[in-house]
């Protein structure tokens, strides 16, 4: 068996947004849902909705890099659950969207990557998404996960890894 570049950085990806998009769902319908978009884990610490933000910025940020396309705009503020919940989907838009074969062909393509004003380097397109996006979106979904837990809402485990664990369990019948 084969597996890709496609394979290991849009597949995660895209299990790590709709795994988002469940745990976020969840604290929207929580008693304290009006409140949770601007919680967070400790007054140093962005809230839940640039957790949000942040995770859709970077997966659209290496489908544009690997498919050389424009970066699209950033969005880095929400007012709502319906704003971050159409902001994930327009992630997942993005990632589904992408071409796989164009994904593969250009996992050696050098791009300049920005670490912050002013820091800009070259790096592989698969070295940037195994190195430094997933990594980065895995971080701020489990933050997110961990805000609403900290808020109470319900979240076990498997709200985190059943986009993953799914389709290897035992079906219901």
């Amino acid at each position: 068996m084969t597996i890709s570049f496609y394979d290991t950085s849009m597949v995660p990806i895209k299990q790590a947004l709709t795994s988002l998009a469940n745990i976020v769902r969840k604290g929207e319908e929580h008693a304290n849902g009006a409140n949770l978009l601007t919680a967070s884990l400790h007054d140093d610490m962005k809230p839940l909705s640039f957790q949000i933000c942040l995770v859709v910025t970077l997966a659209e940020k290496l489908v544009a890099r690997a498919t050389e396309i424009a970066i699209p705009d950033s969005v880095m503020e929400l007012a709502s659950f319906a704003e971050a919940q159409a902001l994930i989907e327009r992630g997942l838009k993005a990632v589904e969207g992408a071409d796989k074969t164009t994904i593969d062909n250009n996992a050696e393509k050098v791009v300049e990557v920005g670490m912050g004003p002013g820091v800009n380097f070259p790096m592989r397109v698969d070295n940037y998404a195994h190195a430094f996006t997933i990594p980065n979106i895995y971080f701020h979904v489990v933050t997110a996960y961990a805000i609403l837990r900290k808020e109470g809402v319900p979240l076990g485990k498997i709200d985190y890894l059943g986009t993953w664990m799914g389709p290897y369990l035992p079906q219901k019948e």
